[in-house]
C-alpha cells in the first residue's frame, strides 16, 4: 500500500494530486467498495445484532483481526491456559516434592564413587510434599493464589468462548473477510468495512455513524489516555527515590506492576457506564489516594508470590536459550517506559510492536558503536583459552568417549569432563559476545537518526549535543536496555521488573497520592467529548479543535485561539498568567506528538477523511517536501549517488533498485520526510519508491 501517495492524494489542492496513482488507488478503492456492496446486498440488515457495548465489540473486532481468526485466537488461549497450568503443577512438584538436602547426599556420593555405591542415597530424592511448615505454608499460599489466577483466566475464556463463534461469523458474513484473508489483510481494509457497513444499513447496526478515527478512539480510550499520562505528570512520579534503587531501576524505570496499578487505580474508574468521564471522580482526590493506599496493601501482600512465579516462569522460558547461545544474554530491548514515550496517540498496538522491531537492529548497532576496546581485547584472549581446552576435550571425545566420563580435579571443582566441555562452551559464547569484529564499526550519529526514523523519538536536547556523545549514549541506553545483566554492572529489563514488584507498594503508598489533585486536573484538561465516542483523550482528537489546543507551530499546525477552559490542557495545570507559556513550553517538548500521530494514523487509513486542520498539515508537508527537494538536487542533475553519506546512498540503491540518473531529487524528499518524522517509519521503503516513481513520472520535475 503506497501510504504517501493516499496522503498526496487526500490533499484538497490539484496541485499535489498524482493523476495516475490517483486513479489506481480509486480504483483499488472502487473495487473495495464494490465487493461490500455485492456481499451485502440482498440483506435487509447485518447478520450481526446491535452491539451493547461498542468499547467491547470494536476491541474484541481488533483482537480477532489481531489474533488472525479464530482458530489461532482459540489455541493462543488454550494454550495460555495450559502455560499457567503447566506452572502451577511444576512449581509444586518443584518446591515441595524433590529433598534437596537427599539430592545434595547423592550427589556429593557420586563425585566421590561409583553409581552403584550411591544408589541406596539417592532413591529418597522425589518424595510426597514435605519441609518445614513455614515452607509448605509459603508455597501453598503461592499455589493457591496461582490457583485463583488461573481459574480467573479459565472463566474469562468461557465467558468470551460463545463471542468469538459470533464474531468468526461476522468477519465471515458481515464485513466478507475470511480468516485466510486475515493472515495478509491490513487494519485499514477491516476499518473501511465497518464503516461501509454503517452506510449500508444506518441505525440498524450502529445508532451513531463511527468512522475510522471514532473506532480507533474506542479501541484506544484508556491506552490514549495512559500514554498522555506517561508523557505528562507521571514522568517523575513513577520510582521511589533512593540512592541505591536510583542505581538499580533509574528514574524513569516503569515497571508492568506499576502501570497495572495505574491503570486500575487511576484509568479504570474514570469512567460511567456509558463512558463518559465522571466529573465525581475528577473531583474527589481523596477518593483516588484511597484506592492507592489500598492497592499498595494488597500489592505488599501478593508481592512475595508475584516474584516467585516471575522467577520460575522466567527459569522455564529463557534457561534453554541462553545455556545454548550465552551471546543471548547480552541482547537488548526496548523498557516498557521507552514504548510508551515513542508510542502515539490512536497507533493500535500491531502497527506499533512493527515499528519499533524495525528499530532494534539500528539501536543495536548504535550501542556497538560504543563497545569497549578494550574489553573486546581481553575478550579475545579469554576465547581463545576456552576455544583451545574444548578443542583438547573436543579431541577425548573423538578418540575415546568413555574417557570424558572421568573426574578431574581443577581450580577446586571435581567434575567429569562432559561438564568442564560445557562449561568451556558457555564461557567462550560469553566471551565472544564482548568481541567487536573487524569491519563492523558503525557512524554512530547515523545509526542513531536511523534509529530515529523508526522511533520517531529525537528530543531536540540530543540535537544540540553530539548524538554519539557519552550524555545520549547514556539516555539511549536508558531506553534500550539489557534484558538481563548484573545488577552493579548495568540495569536490566529483568531486575527492575523484580524491584518493581517489591517497589510499587511504597510507590502506591508515598510518591503517587500526593500527585493524585494533579492527576485528576490533567486528566480533566485533557478530556474532549465527542457525541458518537463520548469523552476521550484529547491528544488523540484529530478535529480541528484538537489541532487548535495541541498543535505547534514548529511541526507544521497553525494554532488558532484555543476554546475557553482548554488552554491548559497540555500543561495539566490550571490558569495563571502564564498557562499559555507553558503550554507553549510544554506543548515543545511533546516534539510535534500530536502532529505525528495525526500523520500516522492518516497513512495507515488512507479512505479517512481528515478535518480542515489536517488538510491544511498534509499541504504544507508536501510543499516543504517539494521546496526541500528542489534546494538540495536541482531538477535534471546527473546522478550523485556516490557523493551521498553510506547510509543515505544505502537508501537510495534500495528503493531505486540502480543509481539512476535524478534519483537523488527524489531520495532528498524522502530523506526529508524521514529526518522530518511525519510519515511512520514502517512505510519508509514505500516512501522512497513514491517519491522515486513520482519523479520518473513527471520527467524529473518537482
Amino acid at each position: 500500500m503506497d501510504h504517501y501517495h493516499e496522503l498526496k492524494n487526500m490533499v484538497s489542492s490539484s496541485t499535489y494530486s498524482y493523476s495516475r496513482l490517483g486513479a489506481a488507488m480509486r480504483t483499488r478503492n472502487s473495487n473495495d467498495n464494490d465487493l461490500t456492496q455485492l456481499l451485502l446486498e440482498e440483506r435487509e440488515s447485518p447478520l450481526a445484532s446491535r452491539p451493547k457495548e461498542l468499547d467491547q465489540f470494536f476491541s474484541q473486532v481488533y483482537e480477532y483481526f489481531s489474533e488472525k481468526g479464530l482458530a489461532c485466537l482459540l489455541t493462543g488461549q488454550v494454550l495460555n491456559i495450559c502455560t499457567l497450568i503447566f506452572t502451577w503443577i511444576f512449581s509444586g512438584f518443584f518446591m515441595l516434592c524433590i529433598d534437596w538436602s537427599a539430592l545434595g547426599v547423592c550427589s556429593q556420593c557420586m563425585s566421590e564413587y561409583n553409581s552403584e555405591d550411591c544408589s541406596d542415597k539417592c532413591v529418597d530424592i522425589v518424595t510426597g510434599p514435605h519441609g518445614s511448615a513455614f515452607h509448605v505454608t509459603v508455597v501453598s499460599a503461592y499455589l493457591a493464589v496461582l490457583l485463583v489466577f488461573l481459574g480467573y483466566r479459565v472463566l474469562v475464556f468461557c465467558k468470551d468462548f460463545q463471542a468469538w463463534f459470533s464474531m468468526q461469523k461476522f468477519f465471515n458474513h458481515d464485513l466478507g473477510i475470511s480468516d485466510r484473508d486475515l493472515m495478509t489483510v491490513e487494519w485499514a481494509l477491516v476499518a473501511s468495512r465497518l464503516v461501509e457497513l454503517q452506510k449500508r444499513y444506518p441505525s440498524k447496526f450502529i445508532k451513531e455513524f463511527h468512522d475510522e478515527q471514532d473506532i480507533t478512539s474506542r479501541i484506544m480510550r484508556k491506552d490514549n489516555y495512559m500514554i498522555a499520562l506517561i508523557d505528562g505528570p507521571l514522568q517523575g512520579a513513577m520510582h521511589y527515590d533512593h540512592p541505591l534503587l536510583n542505581r538499580l531501576m533509574g528514574p524513569k524505570a516503569l515497571t508492568h506492576t506499576l502501570e497495572w496499578n495505574i491503570r486500575y487505580c487511576v484509568i479504570e474508574p474514570l469512567f460511567d457506564s456509558e463512558y463518559r468521564v465522571d466529573p465525581r471522580v475528577l473531583g474527589s482526590p481523596h477518593l483516588l489516594q484511597r484506592r492507592l493506599y489500598t492497592m499498595g496493601l494488597i500489592n505488599l501482600v501478593l508481592s512475595p508470590f508475584i516474584v516467585m512465579f516471575i522467577l520460575i516462569y522466567f527459569t522455564l522460558k529463557n534457561v534453554q536459550r541462553y545455556h545454548a547461545d550465552p551471546r543471548t544474554l547480552s541482547t537488548r530491548s526496548w523498557s516498557l517506559y521507552a514504548k510508551y514515550s515513542f508510542r502515539k496517540y490512536n497507533e493500535l498496538p500491531h502497527r506499533f510492536q512493527r515499528r519499533i522491531a524495525k528499530a532494534v537492529p539500528w539501536a543495536e548497532k548504535y550501542v556497538e558503536g560504543f563497545a569497549s576496546p578494550l574489553l573486546s581485547i581481553i575478550a579475545r584472549f579469554l576465547a581463545f583459552i576456552a576455544s583451545a581446552l574444548l578443542a583438547v576435550l573436543i579431541s577425548l571425545w573423538i578418540i575415546n568417549e568413555q574417557m570424558m566420563k572421568l573426574d578431574f580435579f581443577f581450580l577446586g571443582v571435581n567434575r567429569n569432563l562432559y561438564w568442564y566441555m560445557g562449561m568451556f562452551a558457555m564461557g567462550l559464547g560469553v566471551a565472544r559476545s564482548f568481541i567487536i569484529q573487524q569491519g563492523t564499526t558503525h557512524d554512530s550519529e547515523q545509526m542513531l537518526q536511523s534509529c530515529a526514523a523508526y522511533t520517531n523519538y529525537l528530543p531536540l536536547r540530543w540535537r544540540h549535543m553530539r548524538l554519539s556523545s557519552p550524555e545520549v549514549y547514556h539516555e539511549v541506553t536508558e531506553l534500550f536496555q539489557l534484558n538481563v545483566a548484573f545488577p552493579w554492572v548495568q540495569r536490566s529489563i529483568f531486575v527492575q521488573e523484580m524491584l518493581g514488584v517489591i517497589m510499587t507498594p511504597f510507590i502506591l503508598w508515598w510518591v503517587l497520592p500526593e500527585k493524585a489533585h494533579e492527576l485528576l486536573l490533567f486528566l480533566r484538561n485533557c478530556t474532549t467529548e465527542k457525541p458518537s465516542v463520548k469523552s476521550i483523550c484529547s491528544f488523540a482528537d484529530f478535529s480541528n479543535v484538537g489541532f487548535n489546543r495541541h498543535g505547534t507551530s514548529r511541526f507544521g499546525t497553525e494554532p488558532h485561539d484555543a476554546p475557553n477552559g482548554s488552554s491548559s490542557a497540555q500543561g495539566g495545570g490550571g490558569g495563571g498568567l502564564h498557562s499559555s507559556e507553558r503550554d507553549r513550553r510544554h506543548r515543545d517538548s511533546l516534539e510535534g506528538k500530536f502532529e505525528k500521530s495525526f500523520v500516522g494514523f492518516k497513512a495507515t487509513h488512507p479512505q479517512w477523511q481528515p478535518p480542515t486542520e489536517g488538510q491544511e498539515l498534509l499541504a504544507r508537508l508536501m510543499q516543504t517536501v517539494e521546496l526541500s527537494s528542489q534546494q538540495h538536487y536541482p531538477a535534471h542533475c546527473p546522478t550523485q549517488s556516490q557523493h551521498l553519506p553510506p547510509h543515505e546512498a544505502r537508501h537510495h540503491m534500495l528503493a531505486s533498485g540502480a543509481s539512476v540518473g535524478g534519483g537523488d531529487v527524489g531520495e532528498a524528499a524522502a530523506n526529508f520526510i524521514a529526518s522530518s518524522q511525519y510519515i511512520p517509519p514502517e512505510q519508509a521503503e514505500e516512501v522512497h519508491h513514491a517519491v522515486l516513481q513520482r519523479y520518473r513520472e513527471t520527467g524529473g520535475g518537482v
